[in-house]
């Protein structure tokens, strides 16, 4: 089958639909535990991929940065983010307040605590991808910058992704390794590996090195993205029965899958749909805001019919809810521009 040029980056209908479908995944995976599954099955189908969502969008952001959909600018690119990092932090110590001093917790010790794990290290909360995303950027030029060649600055990323990977997945592995002593070091101080360091600089180097690609084969990407995910899939299935996963982030295959995904993307950009581009926008409101929906529910500030404390049914109400204020808020940012500088 005859390849077809893309569109410019930043009007790539497929890579909309597909961030859309990653913050669904991501709202998945917060809201349906792995426990709640009934077997290999519900792993593998249900699980699996909203694991798979974070490296994706680490790919999509430095494809759509280096091909100058989202600007030129290193600098204007950590800026942008950092400011949502910081207005979003800002909205979640503003939701959790209340709750913390009807807990009876000490709020300025508690805020101290907020500021030192969740902001400066981002240990845990959705928002560690935001502070990934800048550290990764930062990482990732930082080695093209000194090393200048491409595959010095690919096996530095794998390298650093490997790491991780003995940190992470894999990390009843590291046991009895020289580097075993490391591990438990870093682990005193951090809470774990899924971070801009070790675990973005791989996808910001595959998003860098199809930014330039016009062409590509459908059939090839299809068939390299089929056989990464099949074997991404029985990797961890693998896991899953020996008992190694901690914190079920770093897998083997998940950059060739993030590899393939963005590769089908640049071709299916042929593909004539128009003003996708509110798709985009909702994905972002929706991975901000969905953790403040399930604080809600979970507080019973709002009541919830008992059928829905069951995972699919909350999953369905949350989704719901997320994305009916991430539309409302991305409507009323048509009148009130203060509004855009939240996604």
């Amino acid at each position: 089958m005859d390849s077809k040029s893309s569109k410019s980056a930043s009007a790539n209908a497929a890579i909309d639909i597909l961030k859309l479908l990653l913050s669904i995944m991501v709202v998945a995976v917060h809201t349906v535990s792995v426990m709640s599954y009934s077997g290999w099955f519900e792993y593998a189908f249900l699980f699996l991929p909203q694991k798979a969502a974070i490296g994706c969008f680490f790919a999509i952001s430095s494809y759509l940065y280096f091909n100058g959909g989202e600007g030129k600018r290193i600098s204007s690119y950590c800026l942008r983010i950092l400011y949502l990092y910081i207005i979003w932090h800002v909205i979640y110590l503003l939701i959790y307040l209340p709750f913390w001093a009807t807990e009876g917790r000490d709020v300025s010790t508690t805020i101290w605590w907020y500021i030192w794990n969740q902001i400066i290290l981002a240990q845990s909360g959705h928002l560690w991808y935001l502070h990934a995303s800048i550290v990764g950027m930062i990482v990732f030029t930082v080695m093209r910058k000194v090393f200048r060649c491409e595959w010095i600055v690919f096996s530095l990323s794998a390298l650093l992704f490997a790491v991780g990977l003995l940190g992470d997945t894999y990390s009843v592995m590291n046991v009895d390794l020289p580097g075993g002593a490391i591990y438990q070091w870093y682990f005193e101080y951090f809470e774990n590996m899924r971070n801009g360091f070790f675990f973005a600089p791989i996808f910001f180097w595959i998003g860098y090195k199809l930014s330039d690609q016009t062409r590509v084969s459908v059939d090839n990407s299809v068939e390299y993205g089929v056989i990464a995910v099949i074997i991404m899939l029985f990797e961890a299935l693998v896991i899953s029965y020996f008992g190694l996963p901690k914190d079920w982030t770093f897998y083997c295959f998940l950059p060739f899958t993030a590899l393939a995904l963005v590769e089908l993307c640049i071709y299916l950009s042929w593909i004539p749909l128009k003003n996708t581009r509110v798709l985009r926008h909702l994905s972002t409101l929706i991975y901000l805001i969905h953790p403040a929906v399930i604080y809600i529910f979970d507080a019973e500030l709002i009541s919830m019919p008992h059928a829905l404390s069951a995972p699919l049914q909350k999953f369905a109400t949350i989704l719901f809810a997320a994305g009916t204020i991430s539309m409302g808020i991305y409507l009323a940012s048509g009148k009130l521009n203060i509004l855009r500088r939240l996604y």
